[in-house]
């Protein structure tokens, strides 16, 4: 079953399942007629066909704009008010074996004066938790208006980005732990910069998908729609406050992994010095060695040196001497230490 209906007051409560479009039928109409204090929660965990939507639409006299948007996956998250209902969408997390990523699956609500449907387009049990409280009678949910279990959904995706920041944070933690006991590049440098980058683009990806839901957030508390009542418009400003702090989690992740970028390319930048300090010290002992077996390569005939018995051992002391004095000299400076 993709699709749960649930009927209920503070007293009584029925989930129904609509397994043919005549039952389904029968459960919409039930909508108009039911008494005000009863309210409707019909969840899709995949989005219905053509032939569904084009009932609710008639039965319950909706916006045929709905017909269009509801199954276009590439449309923008927004809020409409059509006085009679308001019709939003929102982009779902999702929860993956191995890590969180965002996902670019939606999930669409429509509002009315005493029912609600929630719209997922891809298979989810996100609302599990709250199918619970339903049936157990567990919380407030039963006892408000269907604008509170508006809320109280909303509060549940919010609690599945949270989830998401979780995980960001911890593994953040173990880049910053790890880059920074390091006092050289290690072989693992590359997919370290990797991981940066991965962790980078999913930040990117959950602020793309959060800051729409805030801005319905906000649309939706200074609305003056009588299908949000006063009591609930400051569960609406709690659930921005909530999108707020996980929007600067995002800003603050990410201002850290880009300063672990500059550390990771400050660190190659000075193995880097390193490996050139060691050469130009190499260069520069043997630029005068060079220099000396080159004048006494040249085999000119009247060069002086050239007869002297001894001249080829006191050449090698010379060079040896050379080279001996400028690597004391490069220790005593302390160029050899790391």
């Amino acid at each position: 079953m993709n699709a749960h209906f649930y009927q209920y007051t503070a007293e009584i409560l029925q989930h129904f399942d609509a397994s043919d479009k005549h039952s389904l039928k029968k459960l919409v109409e039930s909508l108009q007629v039911s008494p005000k204090t009863e309210n409707f929660w019909i969840d899709y965990t995949q989005y219905p066909t053509i032939d569904e939507l084009e009932l609710f639409v008639e039965e319950l006299q909706l916006n045929r704009f709905i017909l269009e948007d509801i199954p276009d996956t590439y449309s923008r998250s927004k809020l409409e008010d059509f006085e009679k209902f308001l019709y939003f969408k929102i982009n779902l997390p999702k929860v993956d074996q191995s890590s969180i990523i965002v996902s670019d699956r939606k999930c669409a609500f429509i509002i009315g004066k005493n029912y609600l449907f929630s719209l997922q387009e891809k298979p989810s049990k996100i609302f599990e938790p709250i199918q619970n409280r339903l049936n157990n009678k567990v919380g407030r949910i039963r006892q408000k208006s269907i604008d509170y279990l508006l809320v109280v959904l909303l509060d549940t995706i919010i609690d599945e980005y949270m989830d998401f920041m979780d995980y960001i944070a911890e593994e953040v933690d173990q880049l910053d732990n790890l880059i920074l006991s390091q006092t050289t590049v290690s072989t693992k440098s590359r997919e370290l910069l990797r991981k940066i980058e991965t962790l980078n683009r999913k930040l990117i990806h959950l602020r793309k998908a959060i800051v729409p839901m805030r801005d319905i957030c906000n649309q939706i508390q200074q609305l003056q729609s009588p299908l949000i009542k006063r009591e609930n418009r400051s569960q609406f400003s709690r659930l921005q406050d909530s999108i707020k702090w996980i929007i600067e989690e995002i800003d603050g992740h990410k201002q850290v992994l880009d300063g672990l970028t500059n550390i990771c390319f400050s660190i190659n930048d000075q193995k880097m010095n390193e490996i050139m300090k060691v050469l130009t010290m190499v260069s520069v002992i043997f630029i005068p060695i060079t220099f000396i077996v080159g004048v006494y390569g040249m085999n000119f005939q009247y060069m002086p040196e050239l007869n002297q018995k001894y001249g080829y051992f006191v050449v090698w002391l010379v060079i040896i001497s050379v080279a001996g004095g400028m690597t004391y000299y490069f220790r005593k400076k302390g160029w050899f230490k790391n």
